[in-house]
């Protein structure tokens, strides 16, 4: 649970949405007030662990994915320890351009491209039968206050990562990740079935 809150009606800074969206002009004026008017919940947040959810690391997870799927021919259980909101427990419903390979539903408003060094994977299908995960601090992906400190830790001159963030927070609502609040050591013998 997040114990950082901003109280209510909190006055916004225009220009520092003006400054996110044109990433040109005066930088200094706009985050030295939201410094001064944010201090508290700043000083707050910065006692907190940090918290991300990067989406565009499931490009290598599906890659792996499809080799070993054209390995085995089986499905997969996905999970994610550390999973924080749990958003790569939704990578069976991304869009993936690996190189020269498009795969996942290549439909989808979540689409990750990186760049891709090395050999062309092999096409397979990207099928995940059950996803979860688990964290000691989940965030809810139906808490606004979660979402926004997910999109605070994408940097300023990132804005193709923080839309991807935000369309994998928005089908996220819509598919709801399971993410269990438990420390890893305890969670995953469970989930394997492993006997002590």
């Amino acid at each position: 649970m997040l114990r950082c809150m901003r109280l209510p009606g909190r006055a916004t800074t225009p220009a520092l949405s003006t400054l996110y969206t044109r990433l040109q002009g005066d930088f200094d004026g706009p985050i030295g007030e939201v410094l001064e008017v944010e201090d508290r919940f700043i000083s707050c947040a910065l006692g907190e662990a940090p918290q991300t959810n990067e989406v565009g690391r499931s490009a290598s997870i599906a890659a792996a994915l499809m080799v070993a799927r054209k390995e085995f021919g089986l499905p997969f259980e996905l999970l994610e320890i550390g999973a924080s909101c749990g958003l790569n427990l939704n990578l069976g419903r991304y869009a993936f351009e690996l190189g020269d390979t498009l795969a996942g539903m290549t439909d989808s408003s979540v689409h990750i491209a990186p760049r891709w060094r090395g050999p062309t994977v092999p096409w397979a299908a990207i099928d995940v039968v059950a996803a979860r995960g688990t964290d000691i601090n989940p965030l809810r992906v139906d808490d606004e206050t979660s979402r926004e400190r997910l999109l605070s830790y994408v940097w300023a001159d990132q804005p193709q990562r923080a839309r991807r963030l935000e369309k994998a927070l928005a089908m996220a609502q819509s598919f709801q990740p399971r993410v269990d609040r438990h420390a890893a050591l305890k969670w995953l013998p469970e989930q394997l079935k492993v006997s002590e």
